[in-house]
């Protein structure tokens, strides 16, 4: 009866160490088991090429806006998340006419990305079948009816705003360079500037690293190659995966920066003078230690409609149910 009464106090002990937090009170990388461990803004989740297999709390929502904190500043002093493909979602419905074929680079809908802080979509409007219809081209016959004519009385794109490559091309570590049709990031011609940060194929289990750290590098990278302007868009796939923070908190620096020279937006003071800064800097947070497992299903936002299906992960349940199971067939050998 040893082994069995062994295996409970391990069963016992992982319990207790993985319900440290719960009932919506667990905070950004804290260890959890179900969404509603998390606090609002937070999901539970992982990021298993980064080794970070057990589940945790990742941010999933920006509640830090900009214009919330310092108003009434010029549109281009902002900067906002995009979606990269918006239109293009994990398990979307099938539509009643032609399929999509294309390479999905979200995982919610457009609505729920707008309700996360999303406040700009990339979509690819093409006029086929006398309706506009978004899609990827793959060199067919597509009228792109976003190439404006000047006639048209509509702000013509590569006018207002410039923009690095897109791709891989603006993945490349240490460079940053301008998109072909687009004016040398460091012309003062065009007063918007939007970076591209998104690979040429997206991977969903990938996108977890890409939204971390190499974010913030490019974003730097981006910054100088443009005269130490700061990007006001920040295009991205799969905005929700990161290793904790991700594109939100790289927003909040970018926004802090810009708007009032400190580490974090949550720092500014409105009407204070430029370098004035609340003593909140950003902490540097480790992942969870020790993995155990994974963590897997439909992760959904506390106290939101967001559903996001992560399908490279283990339910926590079927975890425990595992467990039990052997401590079951060890007590009867």
């Amino acid at each position: 009866m040893k082994k069995p009464l062994l295996l409970v106090l391990l069963f016992i002990s992982f319990f207790l160490t993985t319900s440290a937090c719960s009932n919506g009170h667990c905070q950004m990388l804290e260890s959890c088991t179900a969404a509603t461990d998390c606090a609002p803004g937070l999901y539970c989740g992982n990021c298993p090429i980064l080794r970070k297999n057990k589940p945790f709390c990742i941010r999933g929502q920006n509640n830090n806006i900009p214009t919330a904190i310092v108003n009434g500043l010029p549109f281009n002093k902002y900067t906002w998340l995009v979606t990269h493909n918006a239109f293009s979602i994990v398990d979307a419905p099938l539509l009643s006419g032609p399929q999509r074929i294309t390479f999905y680079n979200q995982e919610d809908s457009v609505t729920n990305q707008l309700r996360n802080g999303v406040r700009g979509l990339m979509l690819d409007m093409y006029d086929f079948e006398n309706d506009i219809w978004l899609c990827h081209s793959l060199r067919g016959q597509c009228y792109n009816i976003t190439a404006f004519e000047a006639s048209e009385g509509i702000a013509y794109q590569w006018r207002y705003i410039i923009e690095n490559e897109p791709g891989d091309p603006g993945f490349q570590k240490g460079s940053c360079s301008n998109r072909k049709e687009s004016k040398p990031l460091t012309s003062k011609a065009a007063s918007l500037f939007l970076q591209n940060y998104f690979p040429t194929l997206p991977v969903q289990a990938e996108a977890c690293k890409e939204n971390s750290a190499p974010l913030m590098n490019m974003v730097a990278t981006c910054y100088k190659a443009a005269g130490n302007t700061m990007p006001n868009f920040l295009a991205v796939n799969f905005y929700m995966r990161s290793d904790g923070g991700g594109v939100f908190d790289a927003l909040d620096r970018m926004n802090g920066q810009t708007l009032c020279g400190c580490v974090s937006i949550t720092a500014c003071q409105a009407g204070a003078p430029l370098g004035t800064c609340r003593n909140n800097e950003i902490r540097n947070f480790t992942s969870p230690a020790n993995p155990r497992g994974s963590f897997s299903g439909n992760v959904q936002l506390t106290a939101s409609a967001s559903r996001i299906n992560l399908t490279s992960l283990l339910t926590a349940r079927g975890i425990i149910d595992y467990i039990l199971r052997c401590i079951l067939m060890l007590s009867m050998a």
